[in-house]
């Protein structure tokens, strides 16, 4: 495991460090699958999408047909590039995500806040607005 002094945490927190190269084993591992999962799916869009003679009637459509004249693995055409850029990206994004939760929100944050903007009221709608000008008379709102 890696040490606490690298991850900016103190001993007695009791929070286990992972080290990055298994979080980016952990992406990478994710971006496979994700990858090989999808590729049929974007393959046939693909497909679709540059149908400009109407072989295709639709998605079931040009499934079947892929299938029928190239065979199942046609379906994973592209796969590598594919499988590459998500690798990367989700292994890049676990390492970079902190190995600690933040710290939980004050506690007069933990209520249902009231916006205290006139704008973030409007959003809110116009009872919900209405409440918490009544409530404001009655104690203070943080905001």
């Amino acid at each position: 495991m890696a040490t606490f002094a690298a991850s900016g945490l103190k001993k007695d927190e009791g929070i286990k460090v992972v080290p990055p190269a298994v979080k980016a084993a952990a992406g990478s591992f994710g971006g496979v699958m994700e990858a090989c999962f999808l590729q049929p799916i974007d393959t046939i869009k693909t497909r679709l999408q540059l149908d400009q003679t109407g072989k295709y009637k639709g998605i079931a459509n040009c499934g079947q047909t892929v299938i029928k004249e190239e065979g199942v693995r046609a379906l994973w055409k592209g796969l590598t590039p594919f499988a590459t850029h998500l690798t990367l990206k989700y292994a890049l994004r676990m390492v970079r995500r902190p190995t600690h939760a933040p710290p939980p929100p004050p506690a007069h944050m933990t209520r249902h806040a009231t916006p205290c903007h006139p704008t973030q009221r409007l959003s809110h709608g116009p009872s919900r607005t209405l409440r918490a000008s009544t409530r404001r008379r009655r104690r203070m709102v943080f905001c």
